[in-house]
């Protein structure tokens, strides 16, 4: 109070005013000019101005594009304890008991889309930069899966092509061949 009466200021005023968000501006002189007000919407919103105006500005993104499924998706995984208002009742779950079946099942699923990733980078010429980078796992796979049958363990099988693992890998190979 004293300091703010000397200084011929009002105590109220002294106070320190709250700070105004602001983005820096493109460029090597951001560092130099005075960066721009960020509108108080777009601080709400939690968007970074520079993709609120490329958001207002373009119409690139389309109902297809994997923002709008990803958005989708966590979404449907909303609950309402999650969510100040609306989303749904959080569904109770079993409770999750590991198998030895289950896990065998889920190294044979792994092998199989580890080996079609693997299959794929090798036969792109555009891929060639994730070839022998020490991130393949087949063998891997193939030691785990050899050593837990010859403790016993039985290989269990999906009845056809029906197995998870099987599904990917297909989709991962259609995929390849539309885009490489």
């Amino acid at each position: 109070m004293k300091l703010a009466a000397m200084r011929g200021v009002r105590a109220s005023a002294s106070r320190p005013q709250p700070r105004r968000a602001v983005a820096p501006r493109s460029g090597a002189s951001w560092c130099r000019a005075r960066a721009e007000p960020v509108a108080r919407t777009e601080r709400r919103r939690g968007l970074h101005p520079a993709a609120a105006r490329a958001d207002a500005d373009t119409d690139t993104v389309t109902d297809n594009s994997i923002f709008d499924e990803m958005k989708q998706a966590a979404m449907k995984l909303h609950t309402k304890d999650q969510a100040a208002s609306g989303g749904q009742e959080a569904k109770k779950r079993p409770e999750f008991v590991p198998t030895k079946e289950g896990y065998l099942r889920y190294l044979m699923d792994s092998r199989e889309v580890f080996s079609t990733l693997e299959d794929i980078v090798k036969e792109s010429d555009t891929l060639g930069a994730l070839r022998d980078n020490g991130l393949e796992r087949t063998s891997a796979l193939d030691k785990d899966i050899a050593f837990l049958e010859s403790e016993g363990w039985e290989p269990v099988g999906f009845e056809g092509d029906a197995s998870p693992g099987a599904e990917y890998a297909a989709f991962l190979r259609k995929m390849s061949e539309e885009n490489l």
